[in-house]
């Protein structure tokens, strides 16, 4: 391990002993959720206006596929104890393609289903072009139209030809978020009361940054206010101040806060549906989960992500340009799957 990894068992498990093993335990388990409006982007075709005449198609003037080429390749060996490729046979031997056949019916519903029109109106289309008698249906269905199966994708060409009128609508729904969902947890029952509970770990050095209730300072005011899961696992010192600054305010100032809680420990989707998926600097899709969530009395729910001193100056510029109506123009720029507007 040492020549291959550059690192041995001994090292690894000196890496393990630096994590630390907690139990949290769930005190509210049945939190409100988060009521949010997603955006959702529809594409739909246009309805066919009266005016519009029927789907006509003309033969595909398409080759058929050509059949498969055949060549006889042989390693070789070298004095060196390299290897290369060696042709062997002679000529090129070419194997008969065979062109498959599809039923009308076959086709036509084929067709629909990648370009959403009515099965009917393409088979009609079709009998005009690949039938004897065009003009009349089939009187028994055991007579069949022959569609080369090649042609469907010059077919589908000529429908997007003359029915390619298509629109964007937004829609815009309510999905209820849960912020603890209390199946993910371990349950077991004590002195008759159910109790939820689930073991996390972390960097030993982040140890300092774990906080319960009786680390503030009014555990019962924090037990009411906020600790949803106990203890909260933070990230970073401003975290943890963030959620202090807080209480003291809850405390000695008149509000309309019923609940506030730390998010940003607890990602787990088994446990949590606070998750949002969001198009990385790296081209690649992450999760983001927020730091807080404040529950109003009204029913409304705040959002909180707590950021380095550092990006304050961009983040200040953009609020300016939000206020003139301006585009933000922040030196990270994320795209997420949908929109999402906070009620």
């Amino acid at each position: 391990m040492t020549e291959t990894y550059g690192t041995s068992l001994k090292a690894l498990d000196a890496q393990q002993a630096e994590r630390v093993e907690k139990i949290i335990h769930l005190h509210k388990p049945h939190l409100p959720p988060l009521l949010i409006k997603k955006r959702v982007l529809r594409i739909q075709r246009k309805a066919v206006a009266a005016d519009v005449g029927p789907l006509v198609f003309t033969v595909p003037d398409v080759p058929a596929p050509v059949g498969t080429l055949v060549q006889t390749w042989s390693p070789v060996l070298t004095a060196s104890g390299g290897s290369y490729l060696q042709r062997v046979d002679a000529a090129d031997v070419l194997l008969e393609s065979f062109t498959p056949m599809l039923d009308g019916y076959t086709a036509a519903a084929r067709l629909a289903s990648s370009h959403h029109l009515p099965t009917p109106e393409l088979l009609a289309a079709l009998r005009l072009v690949y039938g004897e008698n065009a003009l009349q249906p089939p009187l028994d269905k055991r007579e069949q139209l022959q569609i080369p199966e090649h042609h469907l994708i010059a077919l589908g060409q000529q429908i997007e030809a003359q029915r390619n009128q298509y629109e964007e609508t937004w829609d815009e729904i309510e999905v209820a978020v849960a912020l603890v969902k209390a199946d993910g947890f371990d349950r077991a029952e004590v002195n008759g009361q159910t109790i939820y509970t689930a073991r996390i770990s972390f960097d030993k050095k982040n140890e300092h940054l774990y906080k319960t209730a009786s680390d503030t300072a009014n555990a019962a005011l924090a037990l009411q206010n906020s600790f949803h899961y106990e203890g909260y696992n933070f990230d970073s010192n401003p975290e943890a101040e963030f959620l202090d600054w807080c209480l003291s305010l809850l405390q000695t100032q008149a509000h309309q806060i019923e609940g506030l809680w730390f998010t940003g420990g607890l990602t787990d989707a088994g446990k949590t549906d606070l998750r949002a998926e969001y198009l990385g600097l790296d081209g690649r899709w992450h999760t983001y989960t927020p730091d807080f969530v404040l529950r109003r009395f009204d029913g409304k729910h705040l959002v909180v992500e707590v950021k380095s001193d550092k990006l304050s100056p961009d983040i200040h510029a953009d609020l300016a340009r939000h206020s003139a109506g301006e585009a933000a123009q922040t030196l990270r720029p994320v795209r997420f799957k949908n929109a999402i507007l906070c009620g």
